[in-house]
């Protein structure tokens, strides 16, 4: 079987490509619920994206992280929208020119959801529209309401919990009131037993602890 030949090289398929199909939320759901292990990478441009996206990789993430690891910054609370929209089209554009098979999420940075609802949807729309499948935003409680409000307007979203490096907090409580279609969980710990309690019926991948969980996306 021929590989397929992309501007970044010839890609090994992870398989036969008409056997795979875009990522979508039902799928991601099916596969949690059969306990199949998800995979999740971050990207912050087109070539890494692509590669990993050949090699099967299901979710990639934008993350704001690209503040420290592409900007040089000391936190990600320096990052713009306008950085985060620059990144995703990158990356998006590296999919679509690989299989374009994985989940995409975008990160909303610091200042782009916290004054309002509105705030929160016109942000999240300048990700999709530069190809997020999903966007991610960081918070507890308080942003309920605005996931809500996200979600029945048609914008998939992804809780982040634990920790909280934008806010500058260390620990968040779990966003469970939320319609949220997936939760990333942050953490250098293993899962306390609150967490275990918490039987969510959405995947939760996790970064930065890999010795307690089956998804895992560690930062680039």
């Amino acid at each position: 079987m021929n590989t397929p030949a992309t501007p970044y090289g010839t890609l090994p398929p992870a398989s036969t490509p008409s056997t795979r199909k875009p990522m979508s939320l039902p799928r991601l759901r099916e596969m949690h619920a059969g306990g199949e292990k998800i995979t999740m990478l971050t990207a912050y441009d087109a070539t890494f994206a692509a590669v990993a996206d050949a090699a099967g990789v299901e979710c990639i993430l934008v993350g704001d992280s690209l503040g420290m690891v592409c900007q040089g910054l000391t936190s990600t609370v320096g990052v713009s929208l306008e950085t985060m929209r620059h990144h995703t089209e990158c990356v998006a554009n590296g999919l679509r020119r690989s299989h374009g098979v994985a989940w995409l999420i975008g990160d909303l940075p610091f200042g782009t959801y916290h004054e309002s609802r509105e705030q929160a949807l016109r942000s999240a729309i300048v990700l999709m529209q530069a190809g997020a499948h999903m966007i991610k935003l960081e918070g507890g409680g308080w942003t309920a309401d605005t996931v809500r409000f996200l979600v029945e307007r048609g914008v998939p979203v992804c809780a982040h919990l634990g920790l909280a490096p934008t806010s500058g907090s260390r620990r968040r409580r779990c966003m469970r009131s939320a319609a949220t279609a997936c939760r990333a969980k942050q953490t250098n710990r293993p899962p306390n037993s609150s967490a275990r309690r918490m039987n969510c019926r959405t995947p939760v991948p996790r970064c930065w602890c890999w010795k307690w969980c089956r998804r895992s996306f560690p930062p680039r």
